[in-house]
């Protein structure tokens, strides 16, 4: 993946995003490698390559809350409310007692308002 990112743009990797989905299926054996290599580059401001593997990391776990919730931190930090928002509605729906989505939410709201 960190090969992929350096030497392709993201526009050329979302067009082979399921691709790619499918293909790490066979790596990647849990979320959290993912999620940990995601806030590398989130902490590092390659706000674009990161935003590209968690939403990818949504793609090979689409039953896991937690890669919505970590997709939707990471929209908050961009400020990118309204998919902050649909990341944590998204948690919602998977798991419908998510304190931390449920405060996020409030949280949005507050500062849309």
């Amino acid at each position: 993946m960190h090969y992929l990112l350096n030497t392709k743009p993201i526009y050329s990797l979302k067009s082979q995003e399921l691709n790619l989905a499918s293909g790490l299926t066979e790596f990647v054996k849990a979320s959290r490698e993912l999620n940990t290599f995601e806030y590398s580059l989130l902490r590092s401001n390659q706000t674009d390559k990161a935003l590209f593997v968690f939403n990818l990391n949504t793609k090979i776990f689409p039953y896991k809350h937690n890669v919505y919730d970590s997709l939707g931190e990471a929209y908050f930090e961009t400020k990118n409310y309204t998919e902050t928002l649909k990341s944590y509605y998204k948690v919602l729906s998977l798991k419908p007692d998510g304190r931390n989505a449920v405060s996020m939410v409030n949280k949005i709201n507050q500062v849309i308002k």
